[in-house]
C-alpha cells in the first residue's frame, strides 16, 4: 500500500491522495446523495477496471 501514515492517538492511518504518492488514482469518479438509509442519486465510475454504477432512489444499474 502506497501513501504517507498519520499516527493519531496509536492509530495508524494511511493517506492515499497525497503529494508524494505517483500512483493517483485519477481514473476514478464518484458522486453520492445520500439521506439517511435512501441513495436519491450515486453515480460511480472506475475507467481502469473498467467499471460503472448509476443508483436512483436505491436501485442500482452496474456492468459487475
Amino acid at each position: 500500500m502506497t501513501g504517507c501514515t498519520l499516527k493519531l492517538k496509536n492509530k495508524v492511518m494511511i493517506v492515499r491522495n497525497n503529494w508524494k504518492v505517483k500512483n493517483k488514482q485519477w481514473d476514478k469518479f464518484q458522486l453520492r446523495l445520500r439521506i439517511g438509509r435512501i441513495d436519491f442519486l450515486t453515480i460511480e465510475i472506475d475507467i481502469s477496471r473498467e467499471f460503472y454504477m448509476f443508483t436512483l432512489l436505491n436501485f442500482s444499474i452496474k456492468n459487475r
